[in-house]
């Protein structure tokens, strides 16, 4: 085959690509309007997005799409989109009352919110519980009421009322209460436990964001003393046998202490980097496995295997 002069080869693709160009140009409008009229033949009516409203007509046609689904992501466009609150309340209940979902997960500390969860059960208050466990965004909102409600009403049930996905210090509590926590529930399971030796884990461990760990992000000595004693710390709390679900919870949001506190230390609110999100979605993503793995329906103070799960939408 001939050479094709350089010279001859552009003046020659120039108008391929010009009536490439033009094509695109003209059929913008259509790919526009096609758009449009998909989503105008997609939408369902939904009566209502009033959590009270147990009428449940018009979500019947989830039965359907939603069959052998075990893990549901109940999203929200941003932290403040009280309508989108009140919207998952209702199909919180609906999922639970009709198609047997029985465990609300929430984009909080699991630590945390296993803490809140054992305090319920000593008599606090559903609200108390959740302003102790779930960051305030939810656990303060007039929209989440009815959520806070209704899941107060399982308590005593087979399914725990609200379990946390999340790596972080998510609920309003003082260090004390962390710290005391972890010393009962190791001394349990692991006689002669020496919490001494985790000294400086215990300064860190209280409500906390990447901007409280200025100081310690340039004290090296600190870091290291610090992560050498939070690998020995989670170690030894992923290598216990609980006996109950609770403390299963528990002890799994102390081992995600580790990866949490190595987000914070890499994170940079300035200038935040992909991959060190990533450390925490990583974690979320598996610890729901692992709540799906370990609550099975029908044992004893199981939290069951159907999940429905309060996040943003990019998290869920």
């Amino acid at each position: 085959m001939p050479a094709v002069c350089p010279i001859l080869r552009k003046f020659c693709l120039a108008p391929f690509l010009f009536l490439l160009l033009l094509a695109s140009c003209q059929t913008e409008p259509a790919r526009k309007a096609e758009k449009v009229s998909w989503l105008q033949e997609q939408p369902i009516p939904i009566r209502s997005i009033n959590p009270e409203d147990t009428l449940f007509s018009d979500l019947i046609f989830l039965k359907e799409e939603l069959k052998g689904v075990e893990l549901i992501g109940l999203g929200e466009q941003s932290h403040g989109d009280g309508s989108a609150f009140l919207a998952k309340a209702r199909l919180i209940k609906f999922l639970h009352q009709e198609m047997g979902f029985s465990v609300l997960a929430f984009e909080s500390g699991m630590l945390d919110c296993a803490l809140a969860v054992k305090a319920l059960e000593h008599g606090i208050t559903i609200d108390s519980a959740f302003r102790m466990g779930l960051f305030k965004i939810w656990s303060n909102s007039q929209e989440v009421a009815a959520v806070r409600q209704y899941a107060g009403l399982q308590l005593g049930e087979e399914s725990i009322p609200f379990v946390g996905f999340d790596s972080q210090l998510s609920g309003n509590l003082p260090r004390a209460v962390r710290v005391d926590s972890i010393y009962q529930v190791l001394r349990r399971y692991a006689p002669g436990f020496d919490s001494t030796y985790f000294s400086t884990v215990w300064k860190a461990l209280q409500p906390d964001s990447p901007r409280a760990f200025r100081s310690w992000k340039r004290d090296s000595v600190f870091q290291q003393e610090f992560f050498i004693q939070l690998d020995s710390l989670a170690r030894l709390a992923g290598q216990l046998q609980p006996s109950t679900l609770e403390d299963k919870l528990f002890l799994k949001g102390v081992v995600s202490l580790k990866p949490y506190y190595y987000f914070l230390l890499k994170m940079d609110l300035n200038d935040p980097d992909n991959t060190v999100l990533n450390i925490r979605d990583s974690v979320m993503a598996e610890h729901v496995a692992w709540l799906k793995k370990n609550c099975s329906r029908g044992e004893k103070s199981s939290c069951g295997r159907l999940i429905r799960i309060w996040a943003t939408s990019a998290e869920s």
